[in-house]
């Protein structure tokens, strides 16, 4: 991420690096500092509203490195149920400043800043405190939020305070009709088109869709990279340019959309000269 001062931050398994333009600087875990990052395998580095930069360490700890002071702080997390500690995690924060940490196939926290701590007590939207929650992202520019589940996908309605699933589609909801059954979908993405792109395990392998919400159509239904990969594949995610262009990424996986092709195509993996990439899992893009 880019902070407000221009600098390039940059979360590793080895550090936490700032990019200037022409130098890096990493800052690690120093024993006996508490101002230094705790663990220096970093899951996730999150710019929210404010400008703070969160970080999400490997040992499952919170906080924020100070971008100014070149410092650490470590935020409380309160949960009632410690069996939440076995799941992954992940850091969103929504259009109106909101921090969560969503514990993968468990539930979330919201960070309340007047306690400084993050509570289930704090949840906005219902139901969230304790579930089978796999993601959960906003669509831009509404009061929807899109909730991950086993059984599929729900949209909770801040506005009017109602849910849309497959069971009861309140409020006619094109994608719960078409799309609302995919069993656990994640790793969403809305395009700068008004399009979700997500993926799902399905029929023993990674499969990825897309809906254009604008237009209420199905873009891509089970779509599988299996006929351009001969090896085993998991998707991790998405990622849209500033010039319109989506890539996916995972185990295996990095691909660019071909928007007129309706398929992907992937970078070819595997080093020939100094221009050539060779991965075996694209984490982060």
């Amino acid at each position: 991420g880019q902070d407000k001062a221009g600098y390039i931050w940059i979360g590793t398994n080895n550090g936490l690096q700032r990019f200037d333009g022409t130098r890096y600087e990493t800052f690690r875990s120093r024993q006996n500092d508490p101002a230094s990052i705790p663990n220096n395998n970093i899951g996730q580095i999150l710019f929210d509203k404010i400008g703070n930069l969160l970080m999400l360490t490997a040992d499952g700890r919170v906080g924020i490195f100070d971008t100014h002071h070149l410092s650490y702080h470590e935020l409380t997390i309160k949960l009632k149920d410690e069996s939440f500690l076995q799941h992954g995690r992940k850091l969103i924060c929504d259009e109106q400043g909101n921090v969560m940490v969503l514990y993968i196939g468990a539930g979330l926290v919201t960070w309340n800043a007047e306690k400084q701590q993050f509570s289930d007590d704090y949840n906005f939207i219902p139901g969230t405190a304790k579930g089978d929650i796999n993601d959960v992202i906003q669509q831009p520019n509404t009061k929807k939020y899109w909730i991950s589940t086993q059984a599929g996908m729900s949209i909770y309605n801040s506005a009017t305070r109602k849910f849309s699933d497959a069971a009861h589609n309140r409020e006619k909801e094109g994608f719960i009709d078409k799309l609302g059954t995919v069993p656990r979908p994640g790793n969403f993405l809305f395009d700068s088109r008004g399009r979700l792109w997500f993926d799902a395990w399905v029929e023993g392998t990674s499969l990825m869709y897309a809906y254009d919400t604008k237009n209420n159509e199905v873009v891509l239904e089970k779509y599988s990279l299996s006929p351009l990969l001969k090896n085993y594949y998991e998707l991790s995610g998405f990622i849209q340019q500033k010039n319109g262009t989506v890539w996916a990424k995972g185990l295996g996986v990095f691909a660019k959309y071909l928007e007129k092709e309706k398929q992907f195509q992937l970078v070819y993996n595997g080093y020939e000269n100094e221009q050539s990439i060779s991965y075996s899992r694209v984490n982060s893009l």
